[in-house]
């Protein structure tokens, strides 16, 4: 009986441990989750209807070309949108967590809304590695959706000219929102933090 007794004790041990360890690592990783701030970066390669707008300020500054393909694709009721939208993520130099610790990024779920509309939403499964305190990377999301079921009873010059503010010369992210679920894998489990808005204006 006490030889069973003397043998449980380093598998008792080892369990002990095993908890002790997942549970360290559940924390550490949890700390540094909900530590991690986002923010909206820079729209590229905006195309809509076939016609790129990284030169153009404004619908003068289409060429008849261009100005045609996007009137013939407004009045087929089809204006299909695409771009790279990039996403920052950092660990802020704030106290508390885990310092000097980079986090391991597994999987981003996103909804995303233009001028507070819902227009699609997606998940990037890949992993992306953040650096230590202070310094942040980029998650590029690729978007690909048609503008016209939710912005078309602005018209045509309305929508041409939202695509402009997206994604022309003076393009950027401002009139985006993103909506965010956030999750780290710790030994095989995907752990989520809550859904996060990311705006342009700051890091959150």
């Amino acid at each position: 009986m006490k030889k069973l007794l003397y043998s449980s004790i380093p598998i008792l041990l080892l369990t002990i441990l095993s908890v002790t360890n997942f549970s360290c690592s559940a924390i550490t990783t949890i700390s540094n989750l909900q530590r991690l701030q986002f923010k909206l970066g820079d729209v590229h390669n905006f195309n809509i209807a076939g016609v790129k707008l990284s030169n153009a300020r404004n619908l003068s500054d289409l060429n008849l070309l261009d100005a045609g393909k996007l009137t013939a694709a407004f009045a087929s009721e089809k204006l299909p949108v695409s771009f790279t939208l990039d996403v920052l993520a950092k660990n802020p130099n704030t106290p508390g967590g885990y310092e000097n610790t980079t986090s391991a990024l597994t999987r981003l779920g996103w909804r995303l809304l233009i001028d507070n509309k819902e227009v699609l939403d997606g998940v990037v499964n890949s992993e992306v590695t953040i650096p230590g305190t202070g310094q942040h990377a980029v998650i590029p999301i690729n978007v690909a959706f048609d503008l016209w079921p939710f912005f078309n009873n602005m018209g045509y010059e309305g929508i041409i000219n939202l695509a402009l503010a997206l994604g022309g010369v003076n393009g950027s992210s401002s009139r985006l929102t993103l909506k965010a679920t956030p999750s780290m894998q710790i030994f095989g489990v995907m752990v989520p933090a809550g859904e996060i808005t990311i705006v342009d204006s700051q890091f959150n």
